[in-house]
C-alpha cells in the first residue's frame, strides 16, 4: 500500500497538481502534500470539509464548482471549470478540477479529485483572444477587403468592408466567391 501512495503521489506531482479526497457522506477532505505548494496552505489552514476549500474560491466562482460538483455527482462526467482562487499571500491563481467517484471495499463512495494551476493557460487564452480582436478591429478599419480561407479556398474571416462593398455576406465555398465577380472578369481573375 505505501508504494502505491509513494506511485501516486509521484505522479501527483509530475503532473504540478493537488490530489484530495472528499468523502461526500461525511464531507471530509484529505489533501495530498502538494496543497502548501500549490495554495501556500497547510492543511491545518483549511477549515474541514468542502466548504473550506470554497472559502479561498473568489465569491463569483464559487458556482462554478457547485455545478461542476453537482452535474459529477449526477452524471459521473467530469465537467471541469476553471475557477479563481486566492492564495494564501493574496495572488489570485486560476485552479481546474477533476475528479473520480469510487466505492470503498464497504461500499461507501469516496471522491478522489486533482487540482490543477492552469493560470498560464488561462493567461495566454485571454492573450490570444485581445490579440485577435486587436487585428479584427485594424483590419476592419482598413479601407480594403481583407480575408482568410483555408487551402480549400473556403472562406475563414472577412472584414467589414467586404459587406460594406459588395452587399453580401461571406461566400461559404470556393465556388461562392465566382457569384462576386463579373462573368467577364472571373476569366481574367483565375
Amino acid at each position: 500500500i505505501e508504494r502505491e501512495r509513494a506511485r501516486a503521489a509521484g505522479a501527483v506531482r509530475a503532473a504540478g497538481g493537488l490530489a484530495f479526497e472528499w468523502d461526500p457522506e461525511t464531507d471530509t477532505v484529505e489533501w495530498s502534500e502538494g496543497l502548501e505548494r500549490l495554495t501556500g496552505f497547510s492543511a491545518d489552514d483549511i477549515a474541514p470539509g468542502s466548504a473550506g476549500w470554497r472559502d479561498h474560491v473568489l465569491p463569483e466562482d464559487v458556482w462554478k464548482i457547485s455545478e461542476a460538483t453537482q452535474y459529477y455527482l449526477l452524471t459521473g462526467e467530469n465537467k471541469p471549470l476553471p475557477y479563481r482562487f486566492r492564495r494564501k499571500n493574496g495572488e489570485i491563481v486560476w485552479f481546474s478540477t477533476t475528479v473520480e467517484r469510487v466505492r470503498d471495499t464497504r461500499g461507501r463512495e469516496r471522491v478522489f479529485g486533482l487540482v490543477r494551476d492552469v493560470t498560464e493557460q488561462i493567461q495566454a487564452s485571454e492573450e490570444l483572444r485581445a490579440s485577435e480582436e486587436r487585428f479584427r478591429t485594424l483590419a476592419d478599419f482598413v479601407p480594403d477587403i481583407i480575408w482568410t480561407a483555408s487551402a480549400l479556398g473556403h472562406t475563414d474571416w472577412l472584414n467589414r468592408r467586404w459587406k460594406e462593398y459588395s452587399g453580401r455576406a461571406a461566400p461559404n465555398s470556393p465556388v461562392g466567391w465566382r457569384e462576386s465577380f463579373h462573368p467577364e472578369d472571373f476569366e481574367r481573375i483565375y
